[in-house]
């Protein structure tokens, strides 16, 4: 797995949730959580040999106008490979 850095997120609005990757004996996993989103909100895909798993997560303050304090909680287009 190799997740975008913090420079790639700096330069693009593109970016990587926290995501864990593991296998057992039958099946490798990768788990993404990324509140308010459902299974179907990801798209999936393989590229050159990459799991892909991408999709963009809405803001949920919507359209109106907030002066933030502090703003940990990501929003928009994001990309695991």
């Amino acid at each position: 797995l190799h997740a975008v850095g913090w420079e790639v997120q700096l330069r693009s609005s593109v970016w990587s949730p926290p995501a864990d990757v593991y296998e057992t004996e039958e099946a490798y996993f990768v788990r993404v959580e990324i509140p308010g989103m459902k299974g179907q909100d990801f798209l999936i895909s393989v590229e050159k040999d990459f799991l892909v798993v991408s999709g963009d997560r809405p803001d949920a303050a919507g359209s109106s106008r907030r002066a933030y304090h502090q703003m940990e909680i990501r929003n928009g287009r994001f990309v695991v490979a």
